[in-house]
């Protein structure tokens, strides 16, 4: 098992910004702070799930070449997640559609959730568990954060818990 002191955990997503930008790019919050983290110089691991689709190895690749740990990445059956963003008149991104595939229901395995019980710091992107991870991790004496503006549902995004 690998050497890791910090954890990112929820979504990962491939964001399609469509024309006039045209590009697709890979995304989601947990899998931002991630690789910015392994960019700093951080050794820390990625627990999430990815489709069996084309995204899905795209995505391990990115994290894979950013030295991000993916010993706790699950690969499903179906979708990776996908965004579709456009542009107002301003150039300000607009949110057009999103599917969470594969994401969605994401939940760490009682043998991942033990591993990170016993981690120095763990971040949360969108997980739509109603706070249980959260509220787990914080009892443990787990240091945790939470991008609050990602998850919708108001059960997802209590502040309690959080470093």
């Amino acid at each position: 098992m690998s050497n890791i002191e910090i954890a990112t955990v929820g979504d990962n997503c491939i964001d399609r910004f469509l024309p006039p930008v045209g590009v697709s790019m890979v995304g989601g919050n947990a899998v931002n702070v991630a690789v910015h983290l392994s960019r700093l110089g951080h050794r820390v691991g990625y627990f999430g799930a990815v489709g069996t689709d084309r995204d899905g190895e795209r995505m391990l690749a990115c994290l894979a070449e950013n030295g991000v740990v993916t010993d706790h990445v699950r690969v499903v059956a179906g979708g990776t997640a996908f965004t579709d963003i456009g542009s107002d008149a301003n150039g300000e991104r607009v949110m057009l559609f999103e599917d969470f595939g594969v994401c969605r229901g994401y939940l760490p395995c009682p043998r991942e959730v033990e591993r990170l019980c016993s981690l120095r710091h763990v971040h949360i992107g969108w997980l739509d568990d109603g706070g249980w991870l959260k509220r787990r991790l914080a009892a443990a004496g787990v240091s945790v954060s939470q991008d609050l503006s990602v998850n919708a549902d108001p059960a997802d995004i209590g502040a309690a818990s959080l470093a």
